[in-house]
This record gives structure tokens, sequence and C-alpha cells, in this order.
């Protein structure tokens, strides 16, 4: 579903793309929230039959990490996997 909205390198992969501070994920954020948001019977056929990571999850997380990168924009962004 991330990917679809063309959100997943930017949500879990940032830094094999350059990405260091919160300030260079807010527009990637914004364009994906939108595409989530303007399409969301798109996204809800995505849901997974387990329920885990549904689309309304992945709106409110994206929205959520969207403020805070906003909000933080000089934070450093790092990753754990």
């Amino acid at each position: 579903m991330a990917d679809a909205a063309g959100l997943y390198l930017s949500l879990w992969r940032p830094d094999e793309h350059g990405i260091q501070t919160a300030q260079q994920l807010i527009v990637p954020l914004r364009e994906g929230l939108a595409r989530l948001q303007a399409n969301p019977e798109t996204y809800e056929r995505l849901n997974p039959a387990n329920g885990w990571g549904t689309y309304e999850g992945l709106v409110s997380f994206v929205r959520d990490y969207l403020a805070a990168c906003e909000h933080y924009a000089a934070a450093t962004v790092r990753v754990s996997r």
C-alpha cells in the first residue's frame, strides 16, 4: 500500500536515497498522503486479510510522521532495520 502510494522509500528506506533530514521528507510525505486521501477505495482494496497494516493506519501514520517532520525539520532521519 505504501509502495502503491509512492511512500515506501521515504518511509522505510530514506537512507538509501540520500534523505538525511526531516525537511527532505516533507514534500514526499505530503504528496503520498494526498494520493492516499484522494483515492481511499484504491488503497483500501490493498488492506491485508490479516488486518495488519490497514489503510486507516497508514494514513494516520503518514499524517503524524509529516507533522513531526514539519515541526522538527532540522532533525536527522535514521532508520533501524
